[in-house]
């Protein structure tokens, strides 16, 4: 949590640096799932790599923080033992890394509102799970055509 509050600070203050190199994104997503073993416990990740994902230009520790938070949303907020998909794919020029769960869903009114800093969906609040709602917020913020 520490982590993420500082995280916001250097981003709102501009001074966030990304770091980028040529990364081998399916090696990467891998062991980013793997890293993610305890967030993600109870819950069967499996990993759907598309042929052809070329190398891409990227700061490899901001893609695991947001495939980390990604992963961690998807267990906290899944039904109970569902499965979590993860796919690594190339669709017109570019390489897209997706998340997918199974649970209740999000209102749609909450859904404009879900990469908000600090929000957290009524849901969340009301059986008390753990977070900031920061973790969607910093992914946005991170992802190359926000903002």
């Amino acid at each position: 949590m520490i982590g993420d509050l500082l995280e916001i600070s250097r981003i709102e203050a501009r001074r966030l640096v990304l770091d980028q190199e040529v990364v081998n994104l399916p090696t990467l997503v891998q062991a980013v799932v793997e890293r993610a073993a305890a967030a993600t416990q109870g819950h069967q990740v499996r990993l759907d790599v598309r042929k052809g994902i070329p190398p891409v230009c990227a700061d490899p520790v901001r893609l695991e923080q947001v495939l980390g938070n990604l992963l961690s949303n998807a267990a906290k907020y899944g039904y109970p033992n569902a499965k979590i998909l993860v796919a690594v794919e190339h669709k017109d020029g570019v390489a897209e890394i997706s998340v997918t769960n199974r649970g209740p869903g999000i209102s749609p009114d909450e859904m404009p509102k879900l990469f908000g800093r600090f929000y957290r969906t009524q849901e969340a609040r009301t059986d008390h799970t753990e977070g900031l709602g920061l973790g969607l917020y910093i992914s946005d913020v991170l992802h190359p055509t926000s903002g």
